[in-house]
């Protein structure tokens, strides 16, 4: 029976290829489309519009795989960032890979030029206290910090703003207290691979988000590194999309980040948005199309999921997917589903298919 199904598949194959260049001489709105996967033999189209998507399944059930495909079938009609968070995109046909501390480094302290100072520490002290979870007093001596290391140097290093920390003169044993809470927080930033990382801008970031590239974050230790340089990347893009200008109706680069809970993760109601949440909500009006790989949807933060346009579910437990306030049948059990199958949930549809492998040979790519 296997053998009967990968036969139909490769006679398929070339009609669907055929099929995609006609739909992409004949698309005047130039929109993206591509074949995720099969429903029986029929292909399953994915008409790609601003926003972002979320891809859910827990371990080995071949949510990295269609993220893969997404990579590969868009990369080569819009240039395609990868936060690889364990190495998986390393292969990747068509992708540099950047290794920072290696290869690549950015100096998080380097501001834009057009963006407002305030607003720049704004969104320092709010990057690394939500990457480290400062507490409201942590924020705002860490805040006094960055100011003070902004007026001894135009662009200073975290060394410097360590160094400017010792230097704080404390006015009770509770501020010596915060003093040493935002170094032990940091402190490691400024060592090894990601002292390295990032000291200096070592790339322009047009380099990186006009052609397509992996980011591999293996080489960071701990998940704070990882998340913070996750977030730092987030920013620049929003930056360079806010100097072009607003891209009217059409999707003009794709990121996709693994282990989405770190940089969107769930929160109360009653509690305000990440900086993730919120550059997530940014980027979708500057023609960004973000995908999220998560285990669970109760992982990540609500705001993404209810905005999502295009929701994959691998297998997983039933019961995380009725958080989403989904209702299924009898006939959708995804506690059940191979490795490979999945459930799509888009605007106007819902759909059980089989997504291939991602290194066979492309079935599609139209635009």
């Amino acid at each position: 029976m296997i053998l009967i199904i990968e036969m139909h598949y490769l006679y398929i194959l070339p009609l669907v290829a055929l099929a995609s260049i006609v739909i992409g001489i004949l698309n005047r709105k130039r929109s993206i489309k591509f074949v995720l996967g099969f429903s029986g033999i029929i292909p399953y189209y994915i008409n790609l519009k601003p926003g972002h998507a979320i891809i859910l399944g827990k371990t080995g059930s071949g949510k990295s795989n269609t993220a893969k495909i997404f990579a590969s079938s868009l990369s080569k009609n819009v240039p395609v960032l990868i936060f690889d968070w364990a190495g998986e995109y390393a292969k990747m046909k068509n992708f540099r890979v950047l290794k920072p501390g290696e290869n690549f480094s950015i100096n998080p302290l380097y501001p834009n030029g057009d963006e407002d100072f305030s607003e720049f520490v704004d969104f320092l002290v709010d990057l690394f206290g939500d990457t480290f979870n400062f507490s409201e007093p942590q924020r705002f001596i860490f805040r006094l910090v960055l100011k003070e290391a902004f007026k001894e140097k135009d662009v200073p290093t975290l060394l410097e703003v360590l160094r400017v920390l010792e230097r704080l003169p404390p006015k009770s044993y509770y501020d010596n207290e915060i003093k040493m809470a935002i170094k032990r927080r940091i402190a490691h930033l400024v060592e090894g691979r990601t002292g390295k990382a990032l000291c200096n801008n070592s790339i322009s970031i047009e380099e990186i988000f006009e052609n397509n590239v992996v980011i591999d974050l293996g080489v960071f230790r701990s998940v704070h590194g990882k998340k913070l340089f996750v977030l730092l990347m987030l920013k620049l893009l929003y930056d360079y999309f806010l100097s072009k200008g607003i891209q009217s109706g059409r999707v003009a680069h794709v990121t996709i980040i693994e282990e989405a809970w770190n940089v969107i993760p769930y929160r109360r109601l009653d509690t305000p948005p990440s900086i993730g949440e919120r550059l997530f909500a940014e980027l979708r009006k500057y023609g960004e199309y973000l995908v999220a790989v998560a285990q669970s949807p109760v992982e990540i933060a609500w705001s993404i999921v209810k905005n999502s346009n295009l929701i994959i579910m691998h297998s997983m437990l039933s019961k995380d997917a009725e958080s989403l306030g989904l209702i299924f049948q009898d006939e959708i059990e995804l506690e059940k589903l191979r490795k490979g199958e999945a459930y799509i949930l888009s605007e106007n549809s819902r759909r059980k298919i089989k997504i291939p492998r991602h290194d066979r040979k492309r079935y599609i790519l139209a635009r």
